[in-house]
């Protein structure tokens, strides 16, 4: 069964099965940057506090941090899907700098929210946090060393299109997690259940 699926989408995809299974590791890795970055622009009166408490000192570095890093995850998430090579190495090094901060600052600062991915999916700066973006760096040098043998150049539209429709559903049942626990915290009841 799984053959046939494969060997269909290769035949759409006009490639190697393998570039399927590469292409959609790397859609999935462009939209959680861009959820990322979508998330810090939606709650950014809470990633700015974020950076604010990051960098109590650094008053020159928050407006750099504030920007830089949702622009940098946006750019990553179009670069992956433009040039997968090279985004995704980029993509990983951004990852390993991020876990090798949460690191460096877990010690004094560990449980606070860190806004990663605004309202819709919060987290909580400590080893854990670390280790998914460690994690994450390592899953996308996979996908860009798979990439590179591969010699994958673009993403396909039908693997963008179909992954841009799977991450909106993703984001949109975490809000949905989101609203039914802000109800519960709040004493209100869902429509669904009235």
């Amino acid at each position: 069964m799984y053959r046939v699926d494969l060997r269909l989408a290769s035949c759409c995809l006009g490639g190697n099965p393998l570039d399927l299974v590469t292409q959609s590791a790397a859609v999935g890795l462009a939209a959680l940057f861009a959820a990322a970055c979508l998330g810090k622009v939606d709650s950014y009166d809470a990633w700015a506090i974020t950076v604010s408490r990051l960098f109590p000192l650094g008053r020159r570095s928050n407006p750099v941090v504030r920007l830089g890093v949702p622009a940098v995850e946006g750019a990553l998430a179009v670069g992956i899907l433009i040039a997968p090579r090279i985004g995704l190495a980029v993509g990983s090094v951004f990852l390993v700098t991020l876990g090798a901060f949460v690191l460096v600052v877990n010690g004094g600062r560990s449980g606070m929210t860190c806004n990663c991915f605004g309202a819709i999916m919060p987290s909580k700066i400590g080893t854990s946090l670390a280790i998914r973006n460690f994690a994450l760096a390592f899953a996308a040098a996979g996908v860009s060393y798979a990439s590179f043998t591969s010699g994958l150049d673009s993403i396909s539209p039908q693997v963008a299109v179909g992954g841009g429709w799977a991450g909106l559903l993703i984001v949109a049942l975490a809000e949905l997690r989101r609203i039914r626990r802000r109800w519960a915290e709040t004493g209100w009841r869902s429509p669904a259940r009235t």
